[in-house]
């Protein structure tokens, strides 16, 4: 059907994103039936992501996210920001899988 059962529903203390919560509230009986028929109207005109157009965007956002970290790294460098500082620019350390 569709539909995002109560126990699909993240654990109160799990987080996602960088910035609190607008809300902590469980949804509501209607908020629910909306969810529900928005995920039906989006498959129904196809614009609901499957899961191999999920994995490509994550595989682009992260490439993207690496050349991002490495154009700031060498314009530090090239700016003058030699050593650890330089090589730390753009968020240092791995870029996300």
């Amino acid at each position: 059907s569709g539909t995002m059962a109560a126990e699909q529903l993240p654990a109160q203390d799990q987080r996602y994103g960088i910035t609190q919560p607008i809300s902590l509230a469980q949804p509501t009986a209607r908020e629910l039936q909306l969810s529900a028929r928005l995920e039906e109207l989006l498959r129904a005109h196809n614009l609901y992501e499957s899961e191999e157009e999920a994995a490509k965007r994550v595989q682009v956002l992260g490439r993207l996210n690496s050349l991002a970290r490495e154009f700031v790294r060498r314009a530090s460098m090239e700016g003058g920001m030699a050593g650890e500082g330089g090589g730390a620019a753009g968020g240092g350390g791995a870029a996300p899988p």
